[in-house]
Parts: C-alpha cells; sequence; structure tokens
C-alpha cells in the first residue's frame, strides 16, 4: 500500500503492478483488488496488471493477454500416502508458551510484532502447516525458532534440551537443527556470487567442526532435481523457482531436523509450486524431515500439512488435523482465510 501511494503522488497515466497481491493473504488480496479498481475509476488511469492467479485477472482485468496456458488448480501427490504413522512420536521440537512482543519509537513507545503463549509440538516427519492474515505473527514465530530474534518467555525444546537464548553456542545448536527457507528464493541468494561460491560457503562452515564434511554438489542439486550446469551461474540467471531450489539445498546442507518453510511459494505459479511442493513431501517421506510450512494458499496446506494451526494478532485461535480445520473450520478467522479464495473467484466473474 506504500508503495502504491508513492506510485499515485505523480498520478500516473499507466499503472505497471508485477505480482502485487501474490505474497499477500485472500483477505487483504481482495480490499487490495478494490483498491486498484477505485483508483482506476477515480483517475482514469489504465492497469497493466503481471500475475499467474487466474482469479486476480477475473476480477480485475478488463483485457487479457495470455503469455502461455494458464495452470490450473494443481494436484499434489495424496497427502495420506506421505502421513507419519503417528502424530503422537516423540517430538523433535517443543514449544512452550512462546511470547515475543517488539517494542520501537522514542519517548513515546508502541507495540509492533507479537507472538502470545504460541505452544506446540513437532515430531520426525510431521508437517504443521502456519496460516493466518498478513502481519499476524506467522514469520516472527518463524524468527523466533530459529534464534533471529529471542522470546520473551516461555520454551523452545530440541532432542530434550532447552534452547539457552543467552548462550551462543545454544543458538548454534538451534540453527543446526532448524534452518529457514525465506519467501523470497532469488533475494536470499548473492547476487553476484554464483551458486557454487554460495553452497561452498556452507561446506567451510560445516569443515569446522567436521573436517570429513566434503559434499558432490551436483549430487546434492540432484536432491532438489536441479541440473550440476547452475553451479556456475548467479541468482539473476534462474528463474524463481530454481533461486527456491538453491535455498532449500543450502538448508538441506546443515542436515536440519526440522525445515521452516515461510511463504516459499507464493510467488510462484501453479506448476513451479507443485514441483516444489512435490520436493518438500519427498524430503518428508524419505528423510523423516520435519517441514513447518507458513502459507496463505489452501491447497498448498491441504496438500502438505498434518495439522494446522491458526494465528491471529499473534495468537492461536483454532489448530487440529489439517481436513477438519479446513473443511469444518470454527473461528471466524479461519472461515474467511478459506472461503475468500472462493468469494474472489466468484466476484471476479460478475
Amino acid at each position: 500500500r506504500c508503495q502504491l501511494a508513492m506510485s499515485m503522488v505523480i498520478k500516473p497515466a499507466l499503472l505497471i503492478t508485477d505480482e502485487p497481491t501474490s505474497a499477500i493473504d485472500k483477505i487483504n488480496q481482495l480490499e487490495l483488488l478494490d483498491v486498484f479498481k477505485t483508483l482506476k475509476t477515480k483517475y482514469n488511469m489504465a492497469i497493466l496488471c503481471i500475475t499467474h492467479e487466474e482469479a486476480v485477472v477475473r476480477y480485475l482485468a478488463d483485457r487479457e493477454i495470455q503469455l502461455d496456458e494458464i495452470t490450473k488448480d494443481f494436484v499434489l501427490t495424496d497427502r495420506k500416502s506421505n502421513e507419519v504413522t503417528s502424530i503422537d512420536q516423540h517430538p523433535i521440537v517443543e514449544v512452550n508458551d512462546l511470547e515475543y512482543t517488539h517494542a520501537f519509537g522514542g519517548m513515546v513507545r508502541k507495540k509492533g510484532a507479537m507472538v502470545g503463549k504460541i505452544s506446540f509440538k513437532l515430531a520426525k516427519g510431521m508437517c504443521l502447516g502456519i496460516v493466518g492474515e498478513s502481519g499476524r505473527g506467522k514469520s516472527t514465530v518463524a524468527q523466533l525458532l530459529v534464534g533471529l530474534i529471542t522470546p520473551n518467555a516461555g520454551q523452545i525444546i530440541i532432542d530434550d534440551r532447552q534452547i539457552d537464548f543467552r548462550s551462543h553456542a545454544d543458538i548454534i545448536r538451534l540453527r543446526s537443527k532448524v534452518q529457514l527457507v525465506m519467501q523470497d528464493g532469488r533475494g536470499s541468494l548473492h547476487p553476484h556470487f554464483t551458486i557454487r561460491k554460495i553452497l561452498q560457503e556452507i561446506v567451510s562452515l560445516r569443515k569446522e567442526k567436521d573436517h570429513m564434511f566434503n559434499p558432490n554438489l551436483s549430487e546434492l542439486l540432484k536432491t532438489v532435481d536441479l541440473p550440476s550446469s547452475v553451479l556456475d551461474r548467479v541468482q539473476g540467471q534462474l528463474s524463481g523457482g530454481e533461486c527456491l531450489r538453491i535455498s532449500i539445498a543450502r538448508a538441506l546442507m546443515m542436515d536440519p531436523a526440522v525445515l521452516i518453510c515461510d511463504e516459499s511459494t507464493s510467488a510462484l505459479d501453479g506448476e513451479t509450486r507443485d514441483g516444489i511442493i512435490q520436493l518438500l513431501l519427498n524430503l518428508k517421506s524419505g528423510k523423516g524431515l520435519a517441514i513447518i510450512f507458513i502459507s496463505h494458499d489452501e491447497h498448498v496446506i491441504r496438500g502438505v500439512a498434518d495439522v494446522v494451526m491458526v494465528m491471529d494478532d499473534g495468537k492461536v485461535v483454532e489448530s487440529g488435523p489439517a481436513d477438519e480445520v479446513i473443511q469444518y473450520p470454527t473461528h471466524e478467522v479461519t472461515k474467511k482465510i478459506f472461503a475468500l479464495r472462493a468469494t474472489l473467484e466468484q466476484r471476479g466473474r460478475l
């Protein structure tokens, strides 16, 4: 919205929006699309909207140009074939009453990001889906779990050992067990380093503790379905999906027990997103990797999550088995999140 306001200062005749709503939850997406419609009418302005979401095109556009065939709702591998045998396995990660409040400002302090009494357990080969509107604390939870910020209260227990956030050794241990894949795969890679150099940094880091660590980078890339030829390229020469696969490969080099994906597929088209999700499912079932998947996409959550946790204003408002939460939501926020996709498509056909 701030970027939009900056663009409108000069009252342009043409506004180009490149994937303006792809990384936004469906509730805010619908509100923002209504803003675009209002601006178009008020200022008699033309809008060129670039998107991979068919519902957005149907809702906003007067004319449509397809550069390629639009990928319809993709079909993921049946989640039941990849489910863990029991979610009551001994947890590798246990979070108890985790709290965090960020205050900012000078003499007048204001509250920023907040997380209130978050608790969950994560077993080997299990996927926890965290959903909620933008700005409701999902990414803050992810940052807490990898020690980027320090909780005000609560516990994070890894392999039956509580993490002491005052201990540098404990933070290193936490990050060796829990890895984070950011939303922007391209932005998380150095723009001027080759992929080989980026991955070699992890090799050097691991060798500090394990002198025998000497992975075959070409074989590593095979695990994320990439050819060895990408090793000598930079991120600007790769697609968004390829950059995301590199980010996943880099995280796997630390041999984590838990992989956190923070809106990692939100900016990808359906076909590319399908490939990334299938890759994660294979890692989950083949390596027993536990996954925390933060997303507002119903299809992704339905496809990968065993358990869903819905957040609003930094708190968990509903949780339970994925199918139950999605099909039979009880909280108003959950109902809005999982109903908005259909609402947007229906309104787009009017």
